[in-house]
This record gives structure tokens, sequence and C-alpha cells, in this order.
């Protein structure tokens, strides 16, 4: 297992490189001047250039990129143009807000979705499985903005039991957001759970154990939910870096002061080192939960294991 974790941990690097060279040369090839954010349009020529000999803007590119990479191993992104912080403090003060409201997301989607999953392929066509076949094809067809916008206006304004927006140390104010951002991931995890298990239930080692007389549930959460939970486990893991990264629509429309919201006005502003900054601690995130999937497959699947002796 462990050579297996390193040859992993190692694939990640060149994933990473790519990234920050994707990133760095985007964000470089958009309209705008930095030094001129920073003092305004009014600044006099003078000063702009002195601001662009600072930030090292008169260097060659691939300069610019090495000299950004250097900093970021050692997590130093720059400072952000419009607060004048580190753009390190900048995501450390919102990454928390935002890995709570994903971390609920994608719990809430666990506890729903796989039941669901597992029960809809034990009992297929069934009045149950049709009835939340429909339910998870119409939620993956929903907008998020227009759930977060329903939620607001029944719980909200309507009944007035949660309140609309803002972040407090009260569970309410989960709750809304908790449910709008994990409406498509609940929907995806019962597919790929149901799908998956549809397969396994039809596998010899399955008609056996039933031939032999052994316990229905005992088949389905013993034999056969364990053979169906690789696949389940990598949406899971692909579902919680997307809810880490993508919750700018939920944010936005709950004021929740998460990073999303942030890279969302850092874009509007040209903020460029925030947006870099984010960018790249979202990739790290990314991989890293990928490489949680991928040990998880060895466990769940020892045979994975062996490709690494």
């Amino acid at each position: 297992m462990g050579k297996y974790t390193v040859k992993r941990f190692l694939a990640l690097i060149p994933v990473l490189i790519g990234v920050s060279i994707f990133v760095f040369f985007l964000i470089h090839i958009t309209p705008g001047d930095p030094a001129m954010l920073m003092l305004g349009e009014q600044a006099p020529p003078e000063q702009l250039e002195t601001m662009r000999e600072q930030m090292g803007l008169n260097d060659p590119l691939p300069v610019q990129y090495i000299n950004w990479v250097s900093r970021a191993v050692r997590l130093d992104f720059g400072r952000s143009l419009r607060s004048r912080k580190p753009v390190i403090t900048e995501i450390v003060e919102r990454l928390p807000n935002s890995g709570v409201l994903a971390v609920s997301a994608i719990t809430l989607s666990v506890i729903i979705g796989i039941p669901i999953g597992v029960l809809s392929a034990a009992k297929p066509n069934s009045f149950f499985d049709n009835l939340f076949t429909i339910i998870t094809f119409t939620a993956v067809g929903m907008p998020v903005f227009w759930q977060g916008l329903m939620l607001i206006i029944i719980f909200s304004v309507m009944l007035g039991w949660l309140p609309s927006s803002g972040m407090m140390p009260d569970i309410r104010y989960f709750i809304l957001p908790t449910v709008a951002l994990s409406t498509v991931t609940i929907a995806n995890i019962t597919r790929i759970t149901r799908s998956t298990m549809l397969d396994v239930l039809k596998e010899d080692y399955v008609r056996t154990a039933r031939s032999k007389g052994v316990n229905e549930n005992r088949v389905i959460y013993q034999h056969a939910l364990r053979n169906a939970l690789i696949p389940v486990v990598t949406i899971i893991g692909l579902q919680f870096g997307a809810l880490m990264a993508g919750a700018v629509l939920t944010e936005t429309i709950f004021a929740w002061p998460g990073v999303g919201r942030m890279v969302v006005d850092a874009i509007r502003t040209k903020d460029f080192p925030l947006v870099q900054g984010t960018i790249m601690v979202f990739a790290i995130i990314y991989a890293l939960v990928n490489l949680i999937v991928d040990l998880l497959y060895g466990l769940l699947d020892p045979r994975l294991q062996t490709k690494y002796k």
C-alpha cells in the first residue's frame, strides 16, 4: 500500500505543474494592467513604470512564471491588488466557510444518495424505483440558481422558517445553501449507485449466494455493495472537489462568505494575484481529493495494489 500511495502522489506533480502554467499564462493574456489597477488610472507614467518594475512585469513571461512558481511552492501568491493583504491570508479567511458548506453538502448527499440508489437497485422497476428515477433526473436538470431562489421564496419569504442569506453560528443558516448545493450531487450519487448495483447484482457470485439461501440484506449490503462502491467513491470524490471549487452560484445567492464568491469579486475587479492563488489552491485541493479517492480504490479493491508491486 505504501508503494501504491507514493506512485499516486507522484502522479499529481505533472498535473499541478500543468495547471500552474495554464493559470499563469491565461491570467497574463487577459486585458488589464495590474500596476494601473493598484495606482489608479490617474497615476503618472513614472510611478506606473516603477510599480511594473517592482512587480516584475517587465521581465519575460518565462522568468515571471519561474519567479511566481518559486514563491507559490511556499504558498506565497503575492498580495491582493484590492485589499493589499497577502493572497494566502485572503484565501485562508474564506476557505473554512466554503469547506464547511461543501462538507455539509457532500455528507447530506452520501446519506441520502447511497441508500436510495441501493433500494432502487434492489427493487428495479418498482414504484419506489420509478419515482426516484424521475426525481433524480429532474434534480439534475434544475439550475442551481433557480433552486436557490425557489428555496428562498418558499422557506424564507412565504413561510419565514429559515434565513435567506448570510452566515451565522446557527444551523438554520446552513440548511438552505446546503440543500441547494447538494441537490445535483444527491441525484448523481443516486444514479451511479443504482446503475452499479444493478450490474453487480447480476454477477454469478451474487446468484450463488442467493441460491445458498443467504439472507437478501446480507447479499445486498455485504456482498454486492462493497464491489459497487468504487464508481460511487469516484463520483463522491469528484463531486466534493466540484463543490469546493464550484459553489460560486450558491455562495452568491445566499451571500455566503466563501472562496467562490471571493473569486467572482476578484475577477470583476481584475485582481490577478488573488485569482491565480485561489485557482492554484483549488487545484491542490482537487488533486488531494483525487489522491484520497485513489487510496480508497486500493482499500476497496486490493488487486489494484498489485500493479505497483
